[in-house]
């Protein structure tokens, strides 16, 4: 999420990463303990490993199942591998394996919104779009307008 927020204002995948990593601790500290207890630290290992190496290595080393320690942190190497480009992105994703639908959304999502919606081609947006009978333009006005909103304080 923090990702996504930082996209739409402006900031790039990659420079939004110290605060997606920042958030993903705090997620850790406050949230359920159950699961995952170090999720920053699987995001920071498919990172490194999607730096190094190819979507097989991070699918074997990271995972790929709907198990959100594998898919949210399999998102995150997925767009590094697309070096930020969200076409690129949903097309590693949709061939990864296992759970494709949640990490090619979370990836696309999160490399749309720091791309910006001229990154993707046009036919292919209009293809998606009119196939599947979408007007997607409420639902921006709704999720820009529930951001525009002050934020709820994080008890302490």
């Amino acid at each position: 999420a923090m990702v996504i927020s930082q996209g739409v204002a402006g900031i790039s995948f990659e420079a939004s990463l110290p605060l997606a990593l920042r958030a993903a601790r705090a997620g850790n500290q406050l949230g359920a303990t159950v699961g995952e207890r170090d999720m920053a630290g699987r995001i920071a290992l498919a990172l490194e490993i999607a730096a190094a190496s190819n979507e097989a290595a991070l699918a074997r080393q990271i995972g790929t199942s709907v198990a959100s320690r594998a898919s949210v942190a399999a998102a995150f190497g997925v767009v590094r591998l697309a070096k930020g480009d969200p076409w690129s992105a949903a097309l590693i994703a949709a061939n990864i394996g296992d759970d494709t639908d949640t990490i090619g959304a979370i990836a696309t999502g999160m490399a749309g919104a720091c791309a910006g919606l001229d990154a993707f081609p046009k036919d292919k947006v209009e293809q998606v779009l009119t196939v599947n009978a979408l007007d997607l333009d409420p639902v921006i006005d709704g999720l820009l307008a529930l951001r525009a909103q002050p934020a709820a304080k994080v008890p302490s």
